[in-house]
């Protein structure tokens, strides 16, 4: 399925020898900028195809770290942020000292790594990133500090609201792009080995940062506030959720018709970034904004979709933060809501 979908653009040497990687489980070499990217895309999809499994992303609830006192808790919020209030035993890190840290110090002692952000979206972000370097233990707490203790939850209350645009939207699913080539990468390393350009790219998007701040997200970054992805039609608007997600259904639903804003399209996750499904349907010559339930999954799928090149961005707060009052009608969005119920309240220290 994968050779099927990437012979739209590989030269037939290249062709042959990723078939040779499927089948032997090899480490590529390849030349050309777009060869690159196939080949990190070959990797991945040969090795657990990460992104598009019922792992991704890798949440664990607050419930469960508070009560397993072994895993190690990585804090990856600024230093004033951790000083005010924190999970005892936590490390407060930057996020672009991740990798280096897990090279260094070694994680696999560990049964669960759980990286902790304000918001939950950084870390699952940061999660992803770490999970295709190969760190099958890592974890992003669901729903950040703000799930942890209601001192933190403010993030997450201030954004729980309905558009103003919501009365506007519709169940029309916006057009999908025609297949196209992947896009070109190139590489400060001299080595040809994927392994180690994947290494190159993961670090340079952990040094990038996530910022879940609305006022700082930036023109490059991988975020953006809902206000920037609608009221800019240059963006390739995509809906990463479920059906529910994307259409509002029945009759007697008070939202039925208001799926998601005006020319979205629907891609679901574990399966649509597949190579052989419509990951190639995704643009390379403009910005894509994705938008999820509450900005995790978003943020997952953005961070895969940053390390293969594409100029991807998870919006903030996801759903919570579009049509909220929808999301707890709906019994298959609630879950994904942030409510009054999901800050638990557990203890926290201060200081260093």
């Amino acid at each position: 399925m994968i050779i099927k979908a990437l012979k739209w653009f590989l030269l037939p040497s290249v062709f042959l020898f990723m078939q040779g990687c499927l089948e032997n489980n090899l480490i590529p070499e390849f030349h050309g900028s777009i060869d690159k990217t196939a080949g990190m895309l070959t990797y991945f999809e040969s090795h657990g195809d990460y992104i598009n499994s019922m792992d991704a992303p890798p949440l664990v609830e607050a419930s469960e770290v508070y009560s397993n006192e072994s895993y190690l808790i990585l804090d990856i919020r600024s230093r004033s942020q951790f000083q005010a209030g924190h999970i005892k035993g936590a490390v407060n890190l930057n996020a672009g000292d991740l990798l280096s840290y897990f090279r260094q110090n070694g994680t696999k002692q560990y049964s669960k790594v759980v990286l902790v952000s304000q918001a939950g979206q950084a870390s699952s972000y940061c999660a992803t990133l770490l999970r295709l370097a190969g760190f099958d233990n890592v974890y992003s707490l669901n729903f950040g500090m703000a799930a942890w203790n209601t001192a933190f939850a403010e993030i997450w209350i201030s954004h729980t609201m309905n558009s103003s645009e919501m009365n506007n939207y519709t169940n029309e699913a916006g057009k999908r792009n025609s297949r196209t080539p992947l896009p070109g990468l190139e590489f400060r390393t001299k080595s040809l080995n994927i392994k180690d350009m994947i290494e190159e790219r993961i670090t340079d998007l952990l040094a990038e940062g996530f910022s879940e701040n609305p006022d700082s997200t930036g023109e490059n970054g991988p975020s953006i506030t809902s206000e920037s992805l609608f009221g800019n039609k240059y963006y390739y608007v995509v809906c990463y959720g479920s059906d529910a997600l994307f259409s509002a259904v029945g009759r007697y639903n008070p939202y039925s018709g208001l799926g998601h804003p005006k020319g979205a399209v629907s891609y679901a996750p574990y399966s649509s970034l597949k190579a052989s499904n419509f990951l190639q349907t995704l643009p390379t010559d403009k910005k894509i904004g994705i938008y999820c339930y509450n900005g995790q999954f978003s943020a997952s799928a953005a961070a895969y979709l940053r390390l293969l090149g594409y100029d991807a961005k998870s919006m903030l707060f996801g759903a919570n933060t579009l049509f909220y009052s929808r999301m707890l009608y709906d019994p298959q969005l609630k879950k994904y809501a942030f409510d009054k119920f999901t800050a638990v309240d557990y203890p926290y220290v201060t200081g260093n």
